[in-house]
């Protein structure tokens, strides 16, 4: 969000690759039986208005897996200046830099949940875990 805020006011060269496209606001809800219910309340939008949401969970295909939003589907939004960006998929750079072989894999392990698989697992696992303020 401060990277594409930051584009959007023409205030900064956003530097690398496009980001990951997390743009939902989500709660979580407890339920019975040790369950709880994970509930999307709202979206990220930048200053120009542009959702940066990559992923349509409102559309699955017939195994049930997510689509990313086509670039048929994307809009194009102005910058203070009056660059061209667009929503519906991350923070394209301004200027594009390759990457390392292991930001691949951390891209991979993101790219396919498995980091956010593994931080709601260990907390559903160690509710209570120290807050990261309190370690040393």
């Amino acid at each position: 969000m401060v990277a594409g805020s930051l584009q959007d006011l023409d205030r900064a060269v956003v530097v690398g690759q496009r980001s990951f496209g997390k743009g939902l606001v989500q709660n979580i809800r407890p339920l019975s039986y040790n369950t709880q219910l994970k509930v999307t309340t709202a979206k990220y939008y930048t200053p120009s208005g542009r959702c940066i949401q990559a992923i349509n969970y409102a559309e699955r295909r017939e195994d049930g897996s997510v689509v990313r939003i086509p670039d048929s589907l994307k809009n194009e939004f102005k910058t203070r200046n009056g660059r061209s960006v667009y929503d519906g998929g991350g923070i394209e750079p301004d200027v594009k830099v390759e990457m390392e072989n292991s930001i691949l894999i951390i891209n991979a392990l993101n790219r396919d949940g498995l980091i956010f698989e593994f931080a709601t697992d260990y907390v559903r696992k160690n509710p209570n875990a120290p807050e990261l303020e309190h370690l040393s």
